[in-house]
């Protein structure tokens, strides 16, 4: 199945039946394919706002969900089959702070989709879970002839089967299962009988979710009635964690996005689209994306391309592009994965060796992935392989010594001066220094010098930037705030950053 995208702002059912992918540089996206007996935690942020799952289910299995919101919020949920219409619209009910769907058998196979929304508006955080159970067994008389005939039943990706035909008192066929075709053009042909009354196969492995048939045929001359029977026992749960709140995936610009598709033991990609031409992209993480090797994954499992709170390069490094969640986050591979982000080619002045990609675990530590790293300058993206899935970040590495870069951490702007600008400097090591510039005039003046650790919080507006002396002594001073865009522009202050100690 390809990765869904649902938009937060679509109409729901326009989302449903168009698959649509919407430009989204501000606010949300979900589009988050779960597995059986996920527990997923989110958000829902202002009142128009839907947020929607997609699960793979087989036919006449048992479906139940349920949503419960925390504290005073009240979520709501509605759930689409494969064809888009409402099955159920009559079956859920409002049930304390949320809603459920206790059970209900499921009329076809495949994606069914969950939306949740806050009842007459309300917002807040929410736990979703939606279950699935196949029925244990299934059988019927089936009349057989010399050529086969079709059994049909529906299976869950992973579900283990043992199936047997028999023939029924008084009939004379001696039945022989022939073959289970499946969805993707599945076949399995079956071994010929050990019996002249019976036949059956054990243990036999469906991989993937939908609709299968098996084929029984009579191996003697005349026919006859035949009991066709199939035994379940369906993949384990997957009972993942899934937390996607506006408080773990949002970014600096207000930006959730996520997007996510299931990939098994055979391997896959989930990539987040480039914007077509002429078109705006649809998330700061367009271009991000996991290759997956067959063989990678023990078992099929929901992966998920996020926006990421800011992960903070080491080093004075600075950051040049979005960081980018990827989960489950902890989740470990059998062998090396490929993981590609975006990054800002204009940060690195043509100097892509001072690239380094930064990660964040879930405890929060920050390190440097080691490269070497694909780089790609054309698309802005680079690639690199991981063990784990956690969050990453492309930085562009400050000089280690005798360079010329300066960590800013403190701007000033004094009110009975409106003119005057006053910058904070912190090397590696030694005092910091404190620089004025009048903005109009760019006469620049180097003030006393403090102890690095001061308080400078009553002060001074405490940016993420650094300074930079381009070029010869004539030239200005620049710097670059990373959270920041409303400060003057520096004017010719050389000589008095020429004798700043260097980090």
């Amino acid at each position: 199945m390809s990765a869904s995208l649902w938009s937060r702002r679509l109409a729901p059912l326009i989302a449903i039946a168009m698959f649509a992918v919407l430009p989204v540089m501000a606010g949300a996206a979900i589009g988050v394919t779960i597995l059986n007996a996920d527990k997923v935690r989110s958000s829902i942020d202002d009142a128009d706002e839907v947020e929607t799952f997609s699960i793979d289910c087989p036919a006449g299995a048992k479906f139940s969900a349920s949503v419960k919101g925390k504290k005073d919020f009240q979520p709501t949920l509605r759930v689409f089959a494969p064809d888009a219409t409402q099955p159920f619209a009559d079956a859920v009910v409002q049930a304390g702070k949320g809603s459920k769907l206790k059970v209900a058998e499921l009329p076809q196979s495949g994606t069914y989709v969950v939306e949740v929304s806050g009842r007459g508006g309300s917002t807040g955080e929410y736990k979703l879970k939606v279950t699935w159970k196949s029925p244990k067994k299934e059988s019927d008389e089936i009349e057989t002839a010399p050529e086969p005939t079709a059994f049909p039943f529906a299976a869950g990706a992973g579900t283990r089967v043992n199936v047997k035909a028999v023939a029924v008192k008084g009939s004379a066929a001696t039945p022989e299962l022939v073959r289970i075709e499946g969805p993707d053009e599945y076949v399995l042909d079956l071994r010929p009988p050990s019996k002249a009354a019976s036949d059956d196969a054990k243990k036999i492995v469906l991989p993937a979710n939908g609709d299968y048939t098996l084929f029984v045929r009579d191996a003697g001359a005349t026919g006859g009635t035949v009991n066709a029977s199939i035994s379940f026992k369906q993949a384990k749960a997957s009972k993942r964690s899934v937390d996607i709140r506006a408080s773990v995936i949002g970014n600096s610009a207000g930006e959730q996005f996520a997007l996510s598709d299931v990939l098994g033991t055979g391997g896959g990609a989930v990539v987040v689209p480039f914007a077509a031409d002429g078109e705006d992209p649809i998330s700061v993480i367009a271009g991000s994306g996991v290759a997956v090797p067959a063989g990678a994954l023990t078992a099929p499992t929901s992966i998920l391309v996020a926006t990421s709170s800011d992960v903070i390069p080491k080093n004075n490094d600075i950051g040049a592009g979005p960081s980018v969640f990827f989960g489950p986050e902890g989740l470990t591979f059998k062998e090396a994965v490929t993981v590609t982000i975006p990054f800002d080619t204009a940060t690195f002045g043509g100097d892509l060796s001072r690239l380094v990609i930064y990660t964040r675990d879930a405890r929060g530590k920050v390190r440097a992935v080691p490269g070497p790293y694909d780089v790609d300058p054309t698309s802005g993206t680079v690639s690199f392989p991981v063990s784990h899935f956690s969050s990453f970040r492309a930085a562009r590495e400050t000089p280690r010594g005798g360079g010329n870069d300066f960590r800013l951490v403190g701007v000033w702007r004094n009110d009975d001066e409106p003119s005057t600008t006053s910058f904070i400097i912190i090397p590696d090591d030694g005092p910091a220094t404190f620089v004025t510039v009048d903005v109009q005039t760019g006469d620049c003046s180097q003030g006393v010098l403090f102890t690095v650790g001061l308080d400078l919080s009553l002060a001074f507006q405490i940016v993420d930037g650094n300074l930079t002396l381009v070029g010869g002594e004539s030239s200005a001073p620049t710097y670059t705030p990373s959270n920041s865009s409303e400060f003057p522009p520096l004017e010719d202050c050389q000589d008095v950053f020429a004798g700043v100690p260097a980090k």
